[in-house]
């Protein structure tokens, strides 16, 4: 009965080339100073994709249905990059001379990548006659597949009082074949209690199974060929089963928009690895955890209302996390795991109140939370430097300037935040203005050169947003946001850092004389210190069709070809600030049609 099935395809090709340059600059910490590193990076990237979605859904009759939702993904990628970057010691984070310096790298990076990612689930759910009794059932899987050829080359120049004392150039070749596939279903059965209140029991497993390959050629200089035979100690060849089981009860209940949810459930998983390079050994590791999830939600009447909302999740170590297995493919920072690791439990609690005035038109929501973590998995990093050499597992020594970390537990992780909001009509203006504030703290630890380090955060935020309601014909907002931050290191205290930001923005709509419109946008953004941008749209426009409800646009978009891709990122190992290039000025032309559905109007 084809009126019982709905039946949808998606097809998309994608066919993308990306040219990225990038600059980094690092700051990371010593307990006596600091290890500045800049990096310039230039990088080609081409992709060719094919993706397949589809849905289909069989209501058998009232009572039963089935859902089914395949998916098929086949992608090729090549990219290409160089990158030049130099590494200095400060005791205050300022370079003073180039006795400072310690090395130059230039490296270069060709990969040819290609793989697909098939996946299905099947659902089928039953009502068993009382109102709010069902049962459901679902079963999927997936199969995947990644191919990579890749060339790694490194040069290092090592210095000593500006004198060039080592040069240092490695190729290595690495070709990567990862296969893989997913088994996972579930059962739920519901059972109501009341007419507002239900009792559910779900049992969920999951299977993933991975066989990982890759094989490291290292450079000849003499014959100028890759060695026709592997390096075993930067080669890796393993397979590993994880598998999880998780079963437990939930409790729901509504009434009058009141409404209880909770649910508890035990989880046990294992993981099992058999490995054959670098050496050959087998593993095996079980988790068990108890998670919990509670939400309740109080309506004091149609515009007040209180909500609270408590959770707990496990984060697991990975099977890369458990391994004792040196990974020195990058000598600059090499890294080893921890088979000792257990998993991090997080406790995250949220109370938000909200109210609203429908005859006043003014809007008030107050909230916070608290999220406290144990078994924290973070890093136990250790850098070399010319008055501090460190020596590898393997007996080696670690590149001066380099890194060695291994994943550890350590308590102590917690953050809590605030945040408050008000909205009220601005009549004599026909305009709505909203203000906005947050405060969080912070605070993770971490081990860097042996010593524990904590990174505690504040954050300040303040904004404000006036939109406009003046008419069909004109639209406008007006927003800021200005934000500081304040982060403090116990090893480097030296390195504290603050930061102002502020950003400010305007958009509007103008439909004037015969549909005519005028279309804009600005954003300035200022990071106090270190970078500042404005970036402006203008579109110039004509409205077409009946009741206009189609536009062609033509405009310039970064009309000032100033803008800037900006990020920073401040952890307990090091401070960052990154810098990309964007697409810039650019014309174009744009069509528009809205759609009115059931009498209402939404764009597309």
């Amino acid at each position: 009965e084809y009126d019982k099935v709905k039946l949808s395809l998606n097809y998309a090709c994608l066919n993308m080339k990306n040219e990225n340059i990038s600059t980094r600059d690092r700051q990371n910490f010593l307990p006596d100073g600091v290890l500045i590193d800049s990096t310039r990076s230039n990088s080609v990237s081409k992709s060719y994709e094919h993706r397949i979605e589809g849905r289909i859904d069989y209501d058998i009759n009232e009572n039963h249905r089935i859902r089914f939702r395949p998916y098929l993904n086949f992608q090729t990628y090549n990219t290409s990059s160089m990158s030049t970057g130099s590494t200095l010691e400060s005791a205050d984070g300022l370079v003073a001379s180039l006795d400072d310096l310690i090395n130059k790298s230039s490296n270069t990076v060709s990969s040819k990548m290609n793989g697909y990612d098939m996946n299905a689930n099947l659902n089928y759910r039953a009502r068993l006659g009382n109102p709010g009794r069902s049962v459901s059932v679902e079963v999927g899987g997936s199969l995947t597949k990644n191919y990579s050829n890749s060339v790694d080359s490194t040069r290092v120049l090592t210095y000593e009082e500006a004198v060039e004392i080592k040069d240092e150039f490695t190729s290595q070749n690495r070709i990567t074949d990862n296969r893989g596939y997913r088994l996972n279903g579930s059962l739920m059965y519901t059972e109501p209690l009341s007419a507002n209140s239900q009792l559910n029991l779900q049992y969920r497993v999951n299977y993933r199974y991975s066989d990982y390959e890759r094989k490291t050629y290292l450079w000849d200089a003499a014959n100028s060929i890759f060695n026709p035979d592997y390096d075993d100690d930067l080669s890796t060849v393993y397979n590993n089963g994880y598998i999880t089981h998780r079963v437990g009860p939930g409790y729901n209940y509504s009434k009058n928009r009141d409404v209880i949810t909770a649910s508890v459930y035990y989880q046990y998983s294992t993981l099992a690895g058999d490995y054959e390079l670098p050496r050959n050994f087998k593993r095996e590791h079980s988790f068990n955890d108890i998670v919990y999830f509670a939400r309740l939600r109080k309506n004091f009447n149609p515009t007040n209302n209180l909500m609270f909302t408590a959770r707990s999740s496990t984060n697991n170590p990975g099977i890369s996390q458990l391994e004792d297995i040196l990974d020195t493919s990058n000598p600059l920072s090499v890294r080893i795991g921890n088979p000792d690791l257990k998993p991090s439990y997080s406790h995250f609690g949220m109370l938000h109140y909200n109210r609203s005035s429908i005859t006043k038109g003014t809007t008030f929501m107050i909230g916070g939370g608290v999220n406290i973590i144990s078994n924290s998995i973070v890093d136990s990093t250790v850098r070399a430097t010319s008055s501090r050499p460190v020596e590898l597992p393997n007996g080696e020594m670690l590149q001066e300037s380099g890194s060695f970390s291994k994943p550890v537990n350590m308590n102590g992780s917690w953050s809590v935040h605030s945040m408050v909001g008000f909205g009220l009509p601005l009549k004599f203006i026909k305009s709505n203005l909203n203000f906005n504030g947050s405060v969080r703290y912070t605070e993770s630890p971490s081990i860097v050169n042996g010593e524990e380090n904590k990174t505690k955060g504040q954050y300040y935020e303040l904004g404000v947003i006036l939109g406009s309601n003046i008419s069909e014909n004109l639209d406008f907002t007006i927003s800021y946001n200005g934000g500081y931050s304040l982060a403090k290191y116990s090893v480097a205290s030296s390195q504290d850092t603050e930061m102002f930001t502020h950003n400010a923005s305007l958009r509007f709509k103008w439909i004037t004389w015969k549909g005519i419109t005028l279309t804009g946008n600005a954003n300035y953004s200022r990071y106090q210190g270190v970078d500042d941008y404005l970036m402006c749209n203008l579109y110039v426009g004509k409205k077409v069709f009946k009741n206009q409800r189609g536009e062609i646009l033509f405009g310039v978009n970064d009309m000032f070809d100033n803008s800037t891709s900006y990020s920073r990122t401040i952890n307990d190992q090091y401070i960052q600030n990154s810098y990309s290039n964007t697409i810039g000025r650019y014309f174009n032309i744009r069509f528009v049609y809205t759609l009115r559905n059931f009498g209402q109007a939404s764009d597309e």
